[in-house]
């Protein structure tokens, strides 16, 4: 079997062993974000169309178009029977879409040859939602302006002409020429209408598959400065932020507990007061660290691209590490009492997880 023709998701019991696998999209497979897990049904987020199935057989509920471009995938997330995937919100039991939010903002543009303007996409970015308390949290980028394609002309020295980048960005004679303005932010939506409820606005980008966290009474997000911020639950309004002298965050993602935020930036992880944004402690890895933090029980596990998974006590202590794989690619996942961590294959720790 091809690397094409493969499964791209699978179901596998607590003892490894597979319960069942299917293939829901023609080569987007692996490129697809993981399923939603609620009770006893499973979503598998594709393009074009999402999968429902029984989560004990994999059995077809139904399929559903979770985002209606069909060009960017979604993270659902699952709350109070209905599926979340950022400005849209769909029925749980059946797929039907119950409300979509419309920002009535400014959007990018794509410029064609014959002068028709393209929204690209159709208003602001976010696929990556998180749900806490009825209200639906989405972090993405605002975008103002156009995308042209530039080629160039070989039979006129020196010309230039403009084409689209829908049509003409496979060419290799020319280059896009990007007029827009970008800014990020986050939009709280009343999870059972779409209401609006309040927005705050960056002036820098938030990656679209950025999730916010959500706690009682602050939300922690980071943009791609990248800076680390914490707003005000019910109104928005900005707490701090903390900025990072490094290109990459791991995840993107921070994790909360015990009144701290922590965040995997390059070959660190940090440990911020979540009142006032002040940093407790710093951590160094020799290696960049693979993904977002996990906390079990009073522990941050952490895992790095080349192969160590390792626990850190809450106060910054290192209590644990474990050579596991020759390269990991993604922040671990803690639940009962197993930590679950995944490079070229899906790894279980046991007696490491507390």
């Amino acid at each position: 079997m091809t690397q094409v023709d493969a499964p791209n998701f699978r179901s596998i019991s607590s003892n490894g062993s597979l319960n069942w696998a299917l293939k829901t999209s023609p080569g987007w497979g692996p490129c697809a974000p993981p399923p939603a897990v609620p009770d006893d049904r499973v979503i598998l987020p594709d393009t074009p169309e999402a999968w429902v199935v029984e989560s004990d057989t994999g059995g077809l509920c139904y399929r559903t178009k979770l985002h209606p471009s069909g060009v960017t995938y979604p993270f659902p997330v699952v709350a109070d029977g209905r599926i979340h995937t950022g400005f849209q919100t769909f029925s749980l039991e059946s797929g039907e879409l119950l409300w979509k939010y419309d920002s009535n903002g400014p959007q990018r543009v794509i410029v064609i040859p014959e002068g028709e303007e393209r929204p690209y996409p159709d208003g602001p970015t976010g696929v990556a939602p998180t749900v806490r308390d009825g209200t639906v949290y989405v972090a993405g980028t605002l975008y103002d302006g156009e995308i042209r394609f530039q080629r160039e002309n070989s039979e006129e020295e020196g010309s230039t002409e403009e084409r689209s980048s829908l049509v003409y960005s496979g060419e290799a004679d020319g280059s896009y020429h990007d007029e827009y303005d970008e800014w990020g932010h986050i939009h709280a939506l009343d999870a059972a209408t779409g209401s609006l409820e309040w927005k705050t606005e960056f002036d820098t980008a938030i990656r679209a598959m950025t999730p916010p966290v959500a706690t009682n009474d602050a939300i922690f997000v980071v943009d791609s400065e990248p800076r680390l911020h914490a707003l005000d639950r019910t109104d928005g309004e900005k707490r701090w932020h903390v900025p990072f002298d490094v290109e990459l965050i791991s995840g993107w993602r921070p994790a909360v507990a015990d009144g701290c935020v922590f965040l995997c930036a390059g070959n660190k992880v940090y440990a911020f007061d979540a009142l006032d944004g002040a940093e407790l402690w710093q951590l160094a890895f020799d290696t960049q660290l693979a993904g977002p933090p996990a906390i079990a029980d009073g522990v941050v596990h952490v895992s790095t691209s080349n192969g160590m998974v390792a626990g850190i006590g809450v106060d910054g202590d290192r209590r644990w590490q474990l050579k596991v794989s020759e390269s990991l690619r993604t922040g671990p996942v803690v639940t009962d009492g197993r930590l679950y961590v995944a490079g070229h294959e899906l790894i279980c720790l046991t007696g490491h997880a507390d």
